[in-house]
């Protein structure tokens, strides 16, 4: 089974496809965050984004959006955020109408 997902995805470049997309979505991730202050914890290439939020970004965010806390330190979260082949521009969008508000 496992075999067939595999042979589908390096099909036609259907994986490197997917993989645009991911780290295109990242990269506009990046963009946002750093419009509205918000440092990368740990910078990358990846559709990984590690980003230092403090308590109130992090609490904003996590009502409507799904992510995960990565490290707490003293006055700050590291939160990862993953982009995905299926991620769009109303997701990233959505991120930044919410740190808009605060």
């Amino acid at each position: 089974m496992l075999g067939i997902i595999f042979e589908t995805l390096f099909t036609n470049d259907l994986y490197f496809k997917y993989a645009r997309n991911s780290n295109l979505m990242a990269q506009n991730l990046r963009k946002v965050f750093k419009k509205y202050g918000i440092d990368e914890a740990y910078p990358n290439n990846t559709n990984q984004v590690f980003v230092r939020l403090n308590d109130k970004q992090l609490n904003k965010l996590k009502e409507e959006v799904l992510f995960e806390i990565w490290e707490k330190k003293d006055s700050y979260y590291i939160a990862r955020f993953v982009t995905n082949f299926n991620s769009n521009l109303q997701e990233i969008n959505k991120i930044e109408k919410i740190l808009e508000q605060l």
